[in-house]
């Protein structure tokens, strides 16, 4: 259900999150591009889900919609053939759902965009990435 001007309005959701592959992220992209329906219902998903610091409240949003399959996969700016958020619908749906979430409200975009950039940079350490690329270190030194 999205609140608009005070009015309830039911909204079918033609997304499923988190999207785990690059078809799944691009079809995601242009159901928000071309339904400002489902970029509306999905920022007040998205925005009911945060946390209490701005850098909190995007790394939830993040971790909800984009799956650990392809996080690896994405970067900000696109740069080593990667997709690149900052062109992307869903970096609007990311900022609007900051931007409703109470205790996030006050944010403004240059913050979230930073934390957004901080959260693809770190994605390289998680899931095992940090453990195998030191085990790979090791075994190369031995």
């Amino acid at each position: 259900m999205l609140k608009q001007n005070r009015e309830a309005i039911l909204v079918d959701e033609p997304f499923e999150i988190p999207v785990n592959d690059e078809s799944s992220l691009l079809k995601l992209n242009e159901n928000i591009e071309s339904d400002k329906k489902v970029m509306n219902a999905l920022s007040m998903k998205l925005a009911s889900h945060g946390g209490s610091t701005i850098k909190r409240t995007v790394w939830n949003l993040i971790l909800m919609v984009i799956g650990t399959n392809i996080e690896k996969k994405k970067n900000w700016s696109g740069a080593n053939s990667k997709l690149a958020l900052k062109t992307m619908p869903l970096k609007k749906v990311l900022l609007d759902a900051v931007k409703i979430n109470p205790s996030t409200s006050g944010a403004v975009s240059e913050e979230v965009e930073r934390w957004i950039k901080r959260y693809f940079q770190l994605s390289g350490d998680r899931n095992g990435g940090r453990k195998a690329r030191e085990d790979l270190k090791n075994s190369l030194q031995k």
